[in-house]
């Protein structure tokens, strides 16, 4: 199956994630996101939970939207493609695309936007702080298929 570019996190569709009809349940999509960020974050930013810390700043979820596609259903498995969107706002944004990995269907489009919010003062950052600009721009050069401009006006 050709699956877009972007960064892939491969999920298998548990028990727990399943409603009586064996469909999983729509708040369970929102944990993949998480757990596709959290990936990425570790993967491509080298950047753990505790990390963000010494950054100075943590990255609250203040919009989600969801699109379901299709269902998903119990032993899935579960590709989630995610981009980091580019833009001029001080906004960390994803786009994610999540697929059934055996017959190649979308089950989900989906969007996050995420603040920036010092963990010293608890306010908003209207500045991109230097080491992150260090990280991504790092991350943006040994892997620029995993970003896209934002489309979103």
């Amino acid at each position: 199956m050709n699956l877009p570019l972007g960064f892939h996190h491969s999920l298998l569709v548990r028990f727990h994630e399943v409603d009586s009809m064996q469909v999983v349940h729509h708040s369970q999509y929102l944990v993949w996101l998480e757990s596709t960020r959290w990936a990425f974050a570790r993967d491509v930013l080298g950047i753990g939970p505790t990390d963000f810390d010494k950054l100075g700043f943590h990255l609250p979820v203040v919009r989600a939207q969801l699109d379901y596609v299709d269902s998903a259903n119990l032993e899935s498995e579960i590709v989630v493609v995610m981009h980091y969107l580019l833009q001029d706002k001080t906004l960390v944004s994803f786009k994610y695309r999540a697929y059934d990995q055996k017959t190649g269907k979308l089950v989900l489009r989906a969007r996050t936007d995420h603040a920036l919010v010092s963990n010293t003062t608890k306010k908003l950052l209207v500045q991109w702080p230097n080491r992150w600009q260090e990280v991504l721009g790092q991350a943006l050069e040994e892997h620029p298929e995993y970003f896209m401009q934002d489309g979103a006006k």
